[in-house]
Formats: C-alpha cells, sequence, structure tokens
C-alpha cells in the first residue's frame, strides 16, 4: 500500500535547474549569515522568505524576489497538478498549492542523515539536486519503523508521497548532498472563501465536519480566528457528535484538544511578543530620548554616555531582530514541527550571541544604576530631562535592571510552549538549556559581584 503512494519522477529537474538552485542556496547563505531562516543544514533554507512563493503562499519578503528565476514555483505547481490529477483521477477537482518549500543539505561535517519522522503536510516532493555523494538513500516505513522500501537519490530525481507516511533518510558516507522539500496542500473549497463576505463563512462552516474545520483553520489566521470563536457552531458540532455515539463525542474532543493545545501555544508566543515589544519600547526611550537630550546639554560627557549606556544600545538592536523572528513566526497560522525547529535555533542565536552583553552589562548595572542616581539627585536638568518624557511610570532603576531580569522570565515562558505538547517540549529543549546557561551566568556573577 505504501509503495503504491510513492511516486518516483525521474528526471523532474534537469541538471542545469538542480546546479542553479544550488548556487542559489548557497548564495543566499552568504549574503543573508545571521537570518533565522538560513540555515544551511537538514533543517533547511526556508525558500518563502527569499521569494518562492505561489499565489497561495505569499512571500513575507517581497523585496527578496530577484533570487527566484521568472514564475519558478508556480510553473512547478501546475507542473506537479498535472501528473497529481494523472494519479489520483478521483480528485481532479482538487488543486495542490504550497504551504512549504526549503532546500536542506546533508554533509560529512553537519547532519549525515534524517531519522524517521512524517511531514505537517498533505503531500511532499522531496528532489534531489546533488552535488556528488554516497549513501543517503530515502527510505518509507510501516507504523513501529519497519522498513518497506527505500529508493536511492539521484540528482534531478523527485519522489512525491503522502506527507503522513513514515520515512527518512539514511546516512550519507561522503561527499554532500543538496535536497528541495516542497509540501503540498490539497484546496477545493478554500479557493472560494477569499471571496466570500465574512458573515457567509459563519453560514458555511455548519456543512463542513469537524476535521474539515480544523484543517481550514491552519491554512489562515483569519479563518482560524473566525471558526474558534463560533460558540455556536461548535455547540451544534457537539450535539450533532454526540447523536453518533461515543467515537463521535471522541473525536470531538480530540480536535478541541488540539485546538485548546494550539491556544495555548498562541498565548505563550503573544505574550512573549508583548514582553519584547514593551521591553525593546522602554529601552528605546533610555537610547532615544534621555540619553541624547543629557548629552547634548553637556549634563554628561559623550565619553561617559558611551561607558554607561554602550552595550544597551547592542542589546536594542539585538531585540529588534529578536522582534522580527517573532513575528514573523507568530502571525503565520501554520507551525510546523520544522518552523518550530527553525524558530528554536533563531532563538538559540539570539540568546547565545546576547550572552557576551550580559557578562559585561551584569558586571556594570549596579554602578550605572549608582551614577544615574546619583546624576538625577544632584543635577536639576537631568532630573527636569527625566520628567519629561514618557517612562510609563518606571524608574531609572526599573530601566536599567530590565536587561536582567528578562532572561529568566524568558526561561518560564518558553517551557510553557512545551507543556501540552511532549514534541515540542523536546524541541525547545536546547533553547531552554541557553537560558538555564544564562541565568545560571547571571546569578554566578551577581553573586561574586556581591561578596566582592
Amino acid at each position: 500500500k505504501i509503495m503504491n503512494e510513492v511516486k518516483v519522477l525521474e528526471q523532474f529537474l534537469s541538471n542545469e535547474q538542480c546546479m542553479e538552485l544550488i548556487s542559489i542556496a548557497e548564495n543566499i547563505a552568504v549574503k543573508y549569515p545571521k537570518s533565522p531562516y538560513v540555515l544551511l543544514d537538514s533543517t533547511g533554507i526556508d525558500l518563502r522568505f527569499f521569494g518562492y512563493d505561489s499565489h497561495h503562499c505569499p512571500s513575507i519578503h517581497s523585496h527578496l524576489r530577484e533570487v527566484q528565476p521568472n514564475g519558478y514555483t508556480d510553473k512547478l505547481v501546475e507542473k506537479m497538478n498535472k501528473l497529481f490529477h494523472n494519479w489520483y483521477p478521483a480528485l481532479s477537482r482538487e488543486n495542490l498549492y504550497m504551504t512549504h518549500i526549503y532546500l536542506i543539505k546533508y554533509d560529512m561535517d553537519g547532519d549525515v542523515l534524517h531519522p524517521v519522522h512524517t511531514d505537517d503536510s498533505q503531500y511532499t516532493l522531496n528532489i534531489c539536486l546533488g552535488k556528488e555523494f554516497e549513501g543517503g538513500s530515502l527510505y518509507f516505513c510501516e507504523e513501529g519503523n519497519k522498513l518497506v522500501s527505500q529508493y536511492e537519490q539521484i540528482p534531478g530525481t523527485g519522489i512525491f508521497h503522502k506527507g503522513y507516511l513514515p520515512h527518512g533518510a539514511n546516512s550519507i558516507s561522503s561527499g554532500e548532498r543538496y535536497n528541495l522539500i516542497i509540501w503540498f496542500g490539497s484546496i477545493r473549497l478554500f479557493t472560494l472563501f477569499d471571496e466570500m463576505d465574512i458573515d457567509l463563512h459563519h453560514l458555511f462552516y455548519q456543512y463542513l465536519d469537524v476535521t474539515t474545520l480544523v484543517q481550514l483553520m491552519m491554512t489562515s489566521k483569519k479563518y482560524c480566528e473566525t471558526i474558534k470563536n463560533n460558540t455556536y457552531l461548535w455547540k451544534t458540532l457537539a450535539t450533532n457528535m454526540f447523536f453518533e455515539g461515543v467515537d463521535g463525542y471522541l473525536s470531538l474532543k480530540q480536535e478541541f484538544m488540539k485546538i485548546d493545545k494550539n491556544s495555548h501555544q498562541q498565548r505563550v508566543l503573544d505574550e512573549i511578543l508583548d514582553t519584547e515589544k514593551m521591553y525593546l519600547e522602554q529601552l528605546t526611550i533610555i537610547s532615544d530620548q534621555f540619553v541624547p537630550k543629557i548629552v547634548e546639554e553637556g549634563v554628561l560627557s559623550p565619553q561617559n554616555s558611551s561607558r554607561l549606556f554602550g552595550d544597551i544600545d547592542n542589546i536594542i538592536a539585538v531585540s529588534k531582530e529578536f522582534v522580527n523572528i517573532l513575528e514573523n513566526f507568530v502571525d503565520n497560522a501554520f507551525r510546523s514541527t520544522t518552523r518550530y525547529h527553525q524558530f528554536t535555533k533563531a532563538c538559540m542565536s539570539i540568546f547565545s550571541y546576547i550572552g557576551g552583553f550580559y557578562s559585561s552589562y551584569v558586571l556594570q548595572y549596579q554602578s550605572i544604576k549608582s551614577e544615574m542616581n546619583t546624576l538625577l539627585r544632584v543635577n536639576t536638568r537631568a532630573k527636569e530631562i527625566w520628567d519629561s518624557i514618557d517612562t510609563k511610570h518606571l524608574n531609572i532603576d526599573a530601566f536599567i535592571i530590565m536587561p536582567v531580569r528578562r532572561i529568566p522570565r524568558y526561561k518560564l515562558l518558553f517551557s510553557e510552549i512545551g507543556r501540552k505538547d511532549n514534541e515540542l517540549s523536546e524541541i525547545t529543549q536546547p533553547l531552554l538549556s541557553v537560558l538555564n546557561r544564562n541565568c545560571e551566568q547571571i546569578n554566578r556573577q551577581l553573586v561574586e559581584f556581591e561578596n566582592n
């Protein structure tokens, strides 16, 4: 059965197309080395953020479109739909649309294999691009990871399969291999929704089953909100499914649990984003409003300003990047396991990077606090400037200690993301380890400072 659901597409891409995609990926990695969406390993470069999208999956970073050959993804999706309709005539009224596209790399210095997993897609297209390598066959399993079939990876050859099939990639024994991975959804009803008035959506929802409703919620944040908040709809579904017996009731309960889990994650992510935005706004008050005025009026020399507030400017720069990462992730209603891996790696990079800032800042913030309190107490003009800006009713101490209190708060919040999901708990564990190390470092330095 599994073998019937796997389609091998020989010479799907030419050698020139494969080399062009590899070149584009390598250029992106060089051009955007600090981007959280550029991870040239088995996690992959998320090509949607660099112009590779389709009509149903618009690019967030449209200004990066120059990297895409003209109409590449639309032509590829069109080609796949022709094949799809030939393979599955009964689904001729459905069309594939791209939900995710990324390029991954395996080499002897990094990831050499991919363990058994399933994809968060209805269908997956896996295209081997090259370069030169040995080993690394793609295999499919039944439940219990019993091997059913495996396929040699040949540059230019694509393997199309249903996303729920357990599969993995064996270890390469030499060289390096690039693969282009594309996830598809199947679209039938959903294309009509964008043309419908929102009030009509609620009428239409009543004719959909629970599974379809949940799938629809995953396609758009707008649909997610309108469906989730439709109390009458869920009451009706509960009543209808009750009369279908125990199985129907349990099915509804399971879907509710999924929604509750996603809602919990959404609340935590929203709180992290709101916290970071507030933190950035408050530190920016010092950096943009208070410090320039006291330097301009000669209350504080440029040298002392740099000594007292230099690291705050660096932390603000990193905070802006963190807000950008959070907004791009939080605003996307469809969060696959792969996207959570990418998000976690990006956050780890952020908190590892600012570790150096915090090491010096923790040792200085007590003296900064003391000097600033003395300045505001003895210098009338400094106090007038401080009182003239919108400090959100916080005193100078609260502003200065904010970076130190930030890490323990995020440790608690990120641990909440995986509280209702064991898989996400494992994914976020490396990030929590980084935050734990930062917390321990802060506490250790504070103890040493107080003892000295």
